[in-house]
């Protein structure tokens, strides 16, 4: 025979610390691998890599959790790169930072990198990685709520690009599996 224990929340022995929670009430984790192209633009672009929970009070707390493949890649010469943001709903949570010519703080190529090529222009410059994002949100609600990530590149024009969820691979494009996982903490 098992047993259940069922509560509403988690508080520790000597209370919840300032600014933390009590316990984990629940896990939601979304994986996505559509691979897309953003360049030319300095708007932020969806990147398809989305998660939706309930919280069960108010007074939960949400810790968002990112890790999504991107490439920043240049045919040119010069530099490129880009950069993810985390909404929950149309609110911004997190942005990186930026300067006049876009976010730098999440993925960055230079001069230096190897040559390959995509199979329609040689890229000159390439970097692959994972970002990984992590954000305590408060929503202050029990609706639902709907997490997920934007893409910017670093430079517009110059044909310099933000590939999301794509690695290059002895020159041939794979998708890679991008994942975002959200527990509910107790408030």
């Amino acid at each position: 025979m098992s047993s259940q224990l069922r509560v509403d929340s988690i508080v520790p022995v000597n209370g919840v610390p300032t600014g933390g929670g009590g316990g984990i009430i629940q896990i939601v984790q979304n994986t996505n691998s559509s691979t897309s192209v953003i360049s030319n633009t300095s708007t932020w672009i969806d990147t398809t890599l989305s998660a939706t929970i309930t919280p069960t009070s108010a007074n939960s707390k949400i810790f968002v959790m990112i890790c999504q493949g991107v490439g920043a890649v240049s045919p040119n010469t010069g530099v490129s790169g880009g950069g993810l943001r985390i909404l929950r709903n149309s609110t911004v949570i997190y942005t990186p930072g930026e300067d006049g010519n876009g976010p730098f703080g999440d993925s960055y190529v230079d001069a230096t990198a190897a040559s390959a090529t995509d199979g329609t222009i040689t890229l000159r410059n390439v970097r692959f990685h994972r970002i990984n994002i992590q954000v305590l949100d408060s929503p202050s609600t029990t609706s639902t709520v709907t997490y997920k990530t934007q893409g910017k590149p670093y430079i517009t024009g110059n044909s310099e690009f933000f590939w999301i969820n794509r690695l290059l691979a002895n020159n041939d494009i794979h998708p890679v599996v991008s994942y975002i996982t959200l527990m509910e903490v107790s408030g």
